[in-house]
């Protein structure tokens, strides 16, 4: 991507510095644009989209969580009730972020990407 300062200097961003960036604006951009627009196997796409998912999951429940332990209107029982639910909601969770991962390893080694392709793959997964 080519950024014009009206300097006479210009800006050119690889994959990984878009990665890294953000990718480029817009109000409009889905969540995922920046792993669709990666120059990487779908499966790895599909991968990196579906652990975002999980981890964007596994953080509402945790914070469901913290708020019912914290909500001093709850009866105890109620309380403990709720706590119960999430906290298994929320094993169900990590139990498929874990398996994902292990997934996307696997799919990362089996498609033996080149470093580029591995370092933006990488960035994209922290993003």
């Amino acid at each position: 991507e080519r950024k014009d300062s009206g300097s006479g200097v210009h800006l050119e961003l690889s994959g990984a510095g878009k990665a890294m960036a953000g990718g480029s604006s817009g109000a409009t951009r889905s969540k995922n644009s920046d792993v669709d627009e990666a120059e990487l196997p779908t499966e790895i796409k599909e991968l990196i989209k579906r652990i975002r998912e999980i981890r964007e999951q596994l953080a509402e429940k945790q914070a469901e969580l913290r708020e019912v332990m914290t909500d001093d209107q709850l009866r105890p029982d109620v309380r403990k009730m709720k706590a119960s639910v999430l906290q298994s909601e929320i094993m169900s969770l990590t139990s498929a972020f874990m398996l994902t991962s292990r997934k996307f390893t696997q799919v990362l080694q089996e498609l033996k990407l080149d470093s580029e392709q591995a370092l933006v793959a990488g960035q994209l997964l922290m993003a």
